[in-house]
């Protein structure tokens, strides 16, 4: 009898001290990292989802955050950012804040900040940081309403080593604070100063005696835009406003009202994502000294001067997108035609002067499909103005009340040959 009560004494005992292993294995590790409203714990370190896509995995001994596709966060951090740590942070892989927008974007205290990413982060600051800043890699986009990059530090040092880094910030895209901080490039890396129409040129930093920034070319001012690369800049014959469109911004242009555009001067091709309307407005919205492909969804309303021009190729405009256009005199023009194709393409022109048009092609005009839908009511103005109208496919729609609805010059055809006409006109066609 004693003998089997002290067997199942051992027994409890064993299981007693097994209970108390299992208890401390599942004890949870709380670090101070937050992935929008989301703490970093041993539970969620491995996978924490992005709000549009993709996830995050967290190091805590390499203290790195590895950014799998990753879109968007649910919530804030607490001192009101996207991504925030209390101490030492490296960044890999590939993170997409953008459509986000709090007061700062990636905020780091207490240790230093580190990338070697694909990323793109808005926000008033950011990126902020009290420890050194080192970018070694990666594609990056630093888009601050207020600061670009802000580091608070004494003695402590931003690092351009490699990759490209663009950042811009209305106060200045870099600044720094703390005595003896700096600004260091290594490796070839150079910084190159936008001047707001397209216009690079190498600047330099400005230290005082507590801090510096980066300045313009020849001048003390605050860089307002800073592309830090290797690559040599190389420019397009292609403007949006008066933004010259170069191998430092082609990826990524602002609208002035949302959404954005980029270029692709292989294929000639200007793609717009919910593009509205332009930040520096010249005698053209977009202008293109050569073919030009148009894509995407943009919206062009706000109209500056009496005779703007919406969107010109000295070349062949073609469009396939969801384009709005609403200008003083021209919405589209092509010196060497203008086509528009594409089942879900919807072209909206409105042309405000006199004497102006809608759509005007000193070539050919030719739809192919989609939708066109031409309007005025001013004096004058004619819905389109081309050498030739052929409409194969899609419907055209043009109400100009005081003009002609489709005037053809040089005596060459109007060819319909299928889709829909609709036109209520002065003189109609």
């Amino acid at each position: 009898m004693k003998k089997c009560l002290k067997i199942i004494f051992c027994l409890s005992l064993l299981a007693f001290m097994l209970g108390i292993g299992n208890v401390s294995a599942s004890a949870e590790e709380v670090y101070d990292v937050w992935v929008g409203s989301t703490r970093v714990t041993s539970s969620n370190m491995n996978r924490i989802d992005g709000e549009n896509g993709g996830y995050v995995k967290y190091d805590p001994i390499q203290q790195s955050m590895y950014f799998y596709d990753f879109k968007g966060v649910k919530g804030t951090t607490p001192s009101g950012a996207m991504i925030e740590s209390n101490d030492r942070l490296i960044i890999y892989g590939n993170l997409d804040l953008s459509g986000e927008h709090q007061y700062y974007g990636i905020y780091t205290v207490n240790g230093e900040l580190k990338i070697n990413a694909n990323v793109t982060v808005p926000g008033m600051t950011a990126v902020y940081c009290e420890g050194d800043i080192v970018f070694y890699g990666g594609d990056i986009f630093i888009n601050g309403t207020e600061y670009g990059i802000f580091m608070n530090k004494e003695n402590g040092s931003i690092d351009f080593r490699a990759g490209k880094v663009r950042t811009t910030g209305y106060n200045s895209a870099v600044w720094y604070q703390g005595d003896g901080s700096r600004v260091q490039f290594f490796n070839g890396m150079t910084p190159y100063c936008s001047d707001d129409y397209g216009g690079y040129n190498i600047c330099s930093s400005i230290n005082y005696y507590d801090g510096g920034y980066i300045a313009l070319p020849g001048d003390s001012a605050c860089a307002t835009e800073v592309v830090i690369t290797k690559e040599e800049p190389e420019s397009y014959p292609v403007w949006i406003g008066e933004q010259k469109i170069t191998s430092l911004n082609k990826d990524r242009i602002e609208g002035k009202n949302g959404g954005y555009a980029s270029y692709n001067p292989e294929t000639k091709t200007l793609t717009f994502y919910n593009f509205k309307d332009v930040k520096y407005p010249t005698d053209y919205l977009v202008y293109a000294k050569n073919d030009l492909n148009v894509k995407g969804t943009a919206s062009f309303s706000e109209k500056p001067y009496f005779d703007m021009v919406g969107i010109r190729s000295d070349g062949k405009l073609s469009i396939s997108g969801n384009i709005s256009v609403d200008t003083m005199d021209r919405c589209l023009y092509g010196t060497d035609g203008i086509v528009i194709s594409g089942k879900d393409t919807v072209v909206e022109v409105a042309a405000n002067t006199f004497p102006c048009s809608c759509i005007y092609s000193e070539g050919v005009f030719e739809l192919k499909d989609g939708i066109v839908s031409c309007y005025s009511m001013m004096d004058g103005p004619t819905g389109i103005l081309a050498q030739g109208v052929v409409i194969s496919g899609g419907t055209l729609d043009i109400s100009v009340e005081r003009g002609d609805g489709i005037y053809v010059t040089r005596n060459m055809a109007l060819d319909i040959k299928g889709g829909k006409v609709n036109v209520y006109a002065y003189y109609g066609v």
